[in-house]
């Protein structure tokens, strides 16, 4: 299987995103509908202007938005910053509507968290890769305590973008579920 980050046509890295991730969602409905809780798709506005994946229902706590990847390589939680780093255009991930962030890392294991805690360590971030950026150019990668961030290619726009890369347990972790892909 091509890997998505590397697929060059933007529509068809869409297309074949959301066939990667539907077997994520449904081992995760299959894991909480003992618990009564439901994972429910989303519209086709709420994904493409905020950015959610699915629902996330559980009848005594709410409704929540998610957003979910999978990771093909590297066990870390990933984040688009920046979606070009000419024009500072906030990323994909940073202007995500989604309360919740669940990703698989390559092992099958899945992951929750508050989106709110990631974004705001991101923000942090960024600033000071910006602050970087402009007095030094040709800077491409900080590294930090449970993060490594760096500029990387974006081969279905044809520019650079900031991604960060967290470890798993830089965040608390709501809910971790080791086998959810076996």
């Amino acid at each position: 299987m091509t890997m998505l980050a590397t697929i060059a046509n933007y529509n068809d890295r869409i297309k074949a995103g959301k066939e990667f991730e539907k077997p994520i969602f449904d081992a995760l409905a299959k894991v909480l509908a003992p618990r009564g809780i439901t994972i429910l798709p989303v519209t086709q506005e709420e994904d493409r202007y905020d950015k959610i994946d699915r629902w996330m229902v559980n009848p005594t706590k709410g409704r929540y938005s998610i957003q979910g990847k999978r990771r093909e390589s590297g066990d870390d939680l990933i984040f688009e910053i920046v979606k070009n780093v000419c024009t500072w255009e906030p990323g994909r991930d940073l202007i995500c509507g989604a309360q919740l962030y669940f990703f698989v890392d390559r092992h099958g294991c899945g992951w929750m968290y508050h989106t709110a805690l990631i974004k705001d360590s991101v923000n942090k971030l960024m600033a000071d890769a910006k602050a970087d950026l402009i007095g030094n150019p040709g800077k491409t990668q900080w590294d930090g305590e449970g993060y490594e961030m760096r500029v990387t290619t974006d081969y279905a726009r044809g520019n650079n973008k900031l991604m960060v890369f967290f470890n798993p347990r830089h965040f608390s972790i709501l809910e971790r579920f080791p086998e959810l892909l076996s």
